[in-house]
């Protein structure tokens, strides 16, 4: 279940529930601003078609599809600095990326 919720106060919240057959396999959910999309969002920062959720191996992962702002993810948790690691982090307006070696 997914919940659309908008920083603009006067606009309705949409909730989107995610329906599966695990006897399908892979399941792909299609996010972004086009009208074929699964999950609409509308927002001129969001690419026609944004990111995907694939359900695979009895788990979600959430996919960007090269959109031009790329995906954000909210951190709320440490997240763990491994070597070999490259990863992007935007902060603000400012990304920054890092690859970590020893």
């Amino acid at each position: 279940m997914l919940e659309n919720m908008s920083i603009d106060k006067s606009t309705q919240r949409t909730v989107y529930v995610l329906s599966i057959n695990e006897e399908e396999g892979v399941k792909t959910f299609k996010l972004g601003r086009g009208q074929d999309q699964d999950i609409k969002i509308n927002d001129i920062t969001v690419s026609r078609c944004h990111a995907m959720i694939v359900f695979r191996d009895d788990h979600f992962v959430l996919e960007d599809n090269l959109s031009k702002f790329g995906t954000l993810l909210l951190i709320k948790d440490k997240i763990e600095l491994l070597p070999g690691q490259i990863r992007k982090l935007q902060i603000g307006k400012t990304v920054l990326s890092y690859h970590m070696s020893f």
